[in-house]
């Protein structure tokens, strides 16, 4: 009788109704700005700032940037491309670097209406926007 009743219990948990894992989906930008909202699977989820994370390269497109040049007996060097080249056919070396800063063009796409890539946490609980889609 014992078995009978565990086996009851066994089958109604079972039986009952477990909320499926979210995977990768796609959102829609319901609002930008500070208070940014986005809502993924036809609006049964808000997401926000409480909630989710947005990679920063949808917000803002810039970088910091080094580079370093060598120029030894008419060959330059710049991370992995090389080439050559000659002035008046003497050979000299120079080293030359360079720090700065670069911003790339505006983002255009994060505004309402648009959608983005959405990829959950393993328990659901917050979300990364990682980029728009277009």
């Amino acid at each position: 009788m014992a078995d009978t009743w565990a086996q009851d219990i066994a089958n109604q948990f079972k039986k009952r109704d477990n909320p499926k894992p979210i995977s990768n989906c796609i959102g829609l930008i319901l609002q930008t700005g500070d208070d940014w909202k986005i809502s993924i699977q036809d609006g049964a989820y808000i997401i926000d700032k409480r909630n989710g994370y947005i990679c920063r390269h949808i917000l803002q497109r810039s970088s910091d940037f080094t580079i370093d040049q060598e120029s030894q007996n008419g060959s330059l060097t710049t991370g992995p491309c090389s080439g050559g080249f000659s002035h008046g056919g003497s050979s000299y070396s120079t080293s030359n670097s360079a720090r700065g800063h670069v911003t790339l063009h505006p983002i255009d796409d994060w505004k309402p209406g648009n959608r983005v890539m959405v990829a959950p946490t393993a328990d659901n609980q917050r979300f990364f926007i990682v980029d728009i889609i277009v």
